[in-house]
């Protein structure tokens, strides 16, 4: 909670004014040319896209956000902001739990960026028009789901940029598995497998 603090209080004020400048300077640039005016665009998101991700971060380390109730919630949220002004139709009925579970701080970290990856990817390069959360459960472990009706692409080809091996690392530091299910031009399925026994000993 201090570390929370102490970032909002100077390097989350730094950054806003940051955003504010680049706000004032485009305006300003109102008859200047489209290359420098993308230049304080580019500045301005980057600055946006800090705050955001450090803000991420910080909320995984929260005591009050310890169970997977909350962390479904934050990517509900997300994914409702990511794909807000676009073609795209979020549907999220289907992604909660009916018993809660407390969460590690490791599993909190983890599971929250796998599916901010997942989203960011069918984000720039899918194409969709739904993209679906949904979760099941059994007596042995969790599934949490998310799909897509886009483009698709095949795995097993060299695709740059969309983070998977990044996805499947994070997905063994917790003891669980990703599956992905894709052809092109049929859509994407990807789940997270997490085992019960990785909540009960946390």
């Amino acid at each position: 909670m201090q570390t929370a603090e102490d970032f909002h209080d100077d390097i989350g004020n730094k950054l806003t004014r940051i955003i504010i400048l680049a706000d004032l300077l485009d305006r300003k640039m109102s008859n200047q040319n489209d290359e420098q005016k993308q230049i304080v665009t580019k500045i301005r998101e980057n600055a946006e896209n800090l705050y955001k991700d450090a803000n991420d971060i910080l909320w995984s380390v929260d005591p009050k956000n310890d169970n997977l109730s909350k962390v479904l919630d934050r990517i509900k949220y997300f994914a409702i902001d990511l794909f807000n002004n676009t073609d795209t139709n979020v549907v999220l009925d289907d992604f909660k739990v009916e018993k809660d579970l407390n969460l590690s701080v490791e599993l909190i970290r983890n599971i929250n960026m796998i599916f901010k990856e997942l989203l960011y990817n069918i984000f720039k390069h899918a194409g969709a028009e739904t993209v679906k959360l949904t979760s099941r459960a059994d007596e042995e472990k969790i599934n949490l789901v998310v799909s897509d009706d886009g483009k698709g692409f095949h795995e097993n080809s060299e695709i740059k940029g969309r983070g998977l091996a990044n996805i499947k690392k994070r997905a063994r530091r917790i003891n669980g598995s990703i599956e992905i299910e894709t052809l092109p031009g049929m859509g994407t399925k990807t789940s997270l497998t997490i085992y019960r026994q990785e909540f009960m000993r946390r």
